[in-house]
């Protein structure tokens, strides 16, 4: 009988380690992905922000290109 008690504990022990492992690898993982999406948001802003310039280039070439005609 405590033979038996004290597998089912290692036993427990061993599934408790092994969900504590998963927990942080995935812990782990959500955190990259956070960092991820961070940059990624970081890189969009960045993005429009030169969008912005090209498209005021451009209006202003249009407006240069019409007073030549």
């Amino acid at each position: 009988m405590i033979g038996s008690l004290e597998a089912q504990g290692l036993q427990l022990a061993k599934e408790k380690q092994e969900y504590l492992d998963k927990l942080m690898e995935e812990t782990e993982e959500l955190c990259l992905q956070r960092e991820q999406k961070a940059e990624l948001e970081r890189l969009n802003q960045v993005l429009e922000v030169e969008k912005n310039r090209i498209e005021e280039m451009v209006q202003d070439l249009k407006s240069e290109q019409e007073q030549i005609k």
